[in-house]
């Protein structure tokens, strides 16, 4: 699991756990839930999870399957992800070329 304030995943990532950030771009593959402000899908992405937003845009090509949910305020135990003593980190995971 991950909690950083932009957390960027390249095409060629694959991620097995959550994501916790202010920015989440989705590039890779991710197989876990998504909790962001503001949350991009590109069009080489493909979600299995649930995604918990602000504000989110998904590119056509996209894959997601599970549930989008647009929420005010963030919380994960009890604080926001702008209370986080993590948020100012920020992680870019770019996965191996096959």
């Amino acid at each position: 699991n991950v909690v950083a304030k932009t957390i960027i995943l390249g095409s060629t990532a694959n991620v097995e756990g959550d994501l916790f950030g202010d920015s989440v771009i989705i590039n890779g593959n991710l197989r876990g839930e998504i909790k962001g402000r503001s949350v991009s899908l590109g069009k080489t992405a493909c979600v299995v999870g649930d995604i918990l937003h602000q504000f989110i845009a998904i590119e056509k090509g996209a894959e997601l399957e599970g549930h989008c949910r647009r929420t005010e305020q963030l919380e994960d135990n009890g604080e926001s992800v702008k209370n986080k003593k993590s948020s100012t980190v920020s992680l870019v995971i770019r996965g191996q070329k096959s």
